[in-house]
This record gives C-alpha cells, structure tokens and sequence, in this order.
C-alpha cells in the first residue's frame, strides 16, 4: 500500500510539474489582452494564471514606444507611439504596480508617465550600465513586488536575461521592434519563469 501511495505521489508531482511547464511554453508568444490581479489574458482568450502564493517579484519589462522619426538626440513620441502607451496603460489598468522604472529619455518616461500618475508613483530613474545594482536593491525591498522597467532594444532582453539568470534572448531586438513585453517572475521556492508576450497598440 504504501509503495502504492508513493508511486501515486511521484506519478501526480511530475504529471503537475509537466502541465505547468506545458503551460508557461504554450502561453510564450502570445499577444496580450490585459493583466488582471495576477492572472495574464492573451488576445485569444487564454489565461496565465500566476501563482499568487509562490510568487515573490513580479518584473514587467518593455522597450519604450514607438519614437518619431525626426533626427534628434532625445526623440519623442510618434502618433503610434502615444497609442502604444495608451494601450500599455490599459493593459495594466487592473492590475497593482509597486514601482515604475525609467531611463531619463523623453521617448522613455512618455512611455509610462500616465501609468505612474495614475497610481500616484514617481517615476524611478535608472542608468542601464547600474541596472544588476538596481535588480539588487529591488530584490531586497519588501514593498517592491511588481515592477515595470521600460529600456530601450539593446538593454530589455539584457536586463531580462539577467533577472531570469540565462540567456533566454539571445540576440538584442530589432530597431523596428517594440511590441515585446516581457514579464519575469522570481518565485520564493527560488524557481524562476520568463514569459516573452507581445502586445498591440491598436
């Protein structure tokens, strides 16, 4: 009986252990609807539950807007661009953020001003070449749980590859590529999970 229960146990923890993962690698790609709580909805109806219980940080990582095309050395926004933010800020409109991330470009800081003033957040400034001390003070503050951190093509897939611990990206985006959305969770049983989505602006 009891070699019984035993090969049972095994039998449901890896057929779990399988699912979820078939889960995570089912949900990766996907376009998304919105965030709510801690549950992700993709454009197609699917859902990502995230483990509310299991999970420690929750990190939301994109490449800012689309930027104008005028040559300028701190460009801003374009028409698209504006509506990628908008778009960004109803995907995350029900769902809590603990802090807002942002180098100091203007491309960067239109991208997610809206959301930090709706939820009465300063945004934080960051230097790419100091995000590891960053992660690390994050890591460490207790009422910094969710956190989005909006970079640029050539930092976002480096600053995901080093919260999750490898290199999941390996290559940095393109230039014409902003509809990458990034989340990364550290959970507190020391796993990790990287889930790459993208979203639209219309």
């Amino acid at each position: 009986m009891k070699k019984f229960m035993y090969i049972y146990f095994a039998f449901f923890f890896v057929t779990a252990c399988k699912q979820q993962g078939d889960d995570v690698d089912a949900f990766r790609g996907k376009y998304i609807d919105k965030i709510e709580k801690y549950t992700i909805i993709a454009e197609d109806g699917s859902r990502y539950e995230m483990n509310e219980k299991n999970v420690d940080k929750i990190y939301y990582l994109i490449r800012h807007a689309e930027k104008d095309t005028v040559k300028s050395p701190d460009p801003v926004l374009s028409f698209n661009g504006e509506l990628r933010s908008t778009k960004l800020a109803e995907i995350l409109w029900n769902t809590k953020l603990d802090a807002v991330y942002s180098t100091m470009t203007t491309r960067c800081l239109f991208t997610v001003d809206s959301i930090a003033d709706t939820r009465h957040l300063s945004i934080i400034p960051y230097e790419p070449k100091g995000m590891k001390e960053v992660i690390a003070k994050i890591r460490n503050d207790s009422k910094q749980n969710k956190i989005l951190i909006v970079g640029h093509s050539n930092t976002t897939p480096v600053l995901a590859n080093y919260i999750y611990g490898t290199d999941y990206f390996k290559k940095i985006f393109d230039e014409s590529d902003y509809d990458n959305f990034i989340v990364v969770m550290e959970n507190k049983d020391k796993t990790k999970t990287i889930l790459p989505l993208k979203y639209k602006f219309y």
